[in-house]
């Protein structure tokens, strides 16, 4: 069968209109925590996907230097999750 190359969707702005699991207070959420990386494991053994990475989404209009920001939160969490 073919693999499907796929990115998980995280939102780590806490924007109700971006979609993807809550990431917005990773830190100190357990359940946040929890969630995401349980479903990373259970995505990651299902046979034809392959998981390449997180996915995030900075607010609309945001200038460059505000979105490096908003994604710092996203490189951690890449981190935390692949411990």
């Amino acid at each position: 069968g073919r693999t499907l190359k796929i990115f998980i969707q995280v939102n780590i702005s806490g924007e109700e209109s971006k979609a993807g699991f809550e990431c917005n207070d990773w830190e100190t959420n357990n359940h946040q925590q929890e969630t995401l990386l349980s479903s990373i494991s259970e995505i990651a053994s299902l046979p034809n996907l392959e998981i390449q990475g997180l996915m995030t989404m900075a607010p609309l209009g945001t200038p460059a230097s505000i979105s490096r920001i908003i994604f710092i939160p996203l490189i951690f969490t890449c981190f935390s999750s692949i411990k």
